[in-house]
């Protein structure tokens, strides 16, 4: 029997993520994949309520293996449940379903920070990615226009991050994650989008519903935000760069799936760029892994 708590035209989705880094493209890529009417990708999902969430589901998974006799409904059931916690939780008002969907899940920036869980979590039939990047100095150069929070050295730390995760996620997962390039997509156009969102993930698509997607269209742009976009570095962050060439090869590193190789300070001892994992021990789904935040 389906669980009653999922929507019935979800029962045969599988899960699909758009990930990656922020101001990297994911929502253009949740607008793209949406065409197909197979597909349904809702908006974002805050982290603090995802990892109230995750806590909720390890528990719960806990939980049920101290009961044997409850456990199958538990493994029977729990996808639904994740799938109603999503639909729950993304920001805004979810969008009406109407046809059985074939892939289902949400766009969230550095929400691949929850990979491992989902692995464990759905088990063989585990979530499809689309890793969101770009080149650091666009990346840093949006971000910090946005918000001047986002200083150099923090998007530079997190950037670092992101293209280490990328990597870590493509040696374990194999073709069911994909990167999408927005620079690649500047050059591709609409054949880019054709390879990398449907051709690589099995999603068909036709010229019909390739034609109604424009690639040169920049969705979330910070101009629509109503903000100024910057266009240069200042001589400090030049400055910056110079010491940190790593960052300038960071298209070539998520091409191989390889991090970014850590610039070496002048007493010769690596620099930590990636933060310390805090917050000790996480459980997912009865495994012990240290975890940090981005």
């Amino acid at each position: 029997m389906a669980a009653m708590f999922i929507h019935p035209n979800l029962r045969e989705a599988r899960p699909l993520m758009v990930v990656g880094g922020p101001r990297c493209g994911t929502r253009f890529v949740a607008n793209a994949l949406n065409r197909n009417p197979t597909v349904f990708v809702q908006g974002e999902i805050p982290p603090e309520a995802m990892d109230n969430a995750v806590r909720f589901l390890c528990e719960t998974t806990d939980y049920f293996a101290s009961v044997p006799e409850w456990a199958a409904s538990w493994q029977h059931s729990r996808r639904a449940l994740l799938y109603a916690l999503w639909r729950s939780m993304v920001k805004g008002k979810p969008g009406a379903i109407r046809t059985p969907i074939t892939w289902f899940g949400h766009k969230t920036p550095r929400h691949d920070r929850y990979w491992e869980f989902y692995r464990d979590f759905f088990g063989e039939v585990g979530p499809k990615y689309v890793f969101c990047m770009r080149n650091f100095v666009d990346h840093y150069l949006s971000m910090n226009s946005m918000n001047e929070v986002y200083t150099l050295d923090l998007v530079a730390r997190k950037y670092r991050v992101s293209v280490a995760r990328y990597a870590e996620m493509k040696a374990a997962l194999g073709d069911d994650v994909s990167i999408f390039l927005l620079d690649d997509l500047r050059v591709g156009g609409v054949d880019y989008v054709r390879e990398t969102l449907f051709e690589r993930l099995g999603i068909e698509v036709d010229d019909r519903m390739l034609a109604r997607i424009d690639s040169s269209r920049r969705a979330n742009s910070t101009e629509g935000a109503g903000r100024s976009r910057r266009k240069e570095l200042t001589a400090a962050e030049r400055v910056f760069l110079d010491r940190n060439e790593d960052l300038l090869e960071a298209l070539q590193a998520l091409r191989a799936a390889r991090p970014l190789a850590r610039p070496v300070d002048s007493t010769g001892r690596w620099k930590r760029w990636l933060s310390q994992p805090h917050g000790g021990a996480r459980r997912w789904l009865g495994w012990t892994s240290t975890w940090s935040r981005p």
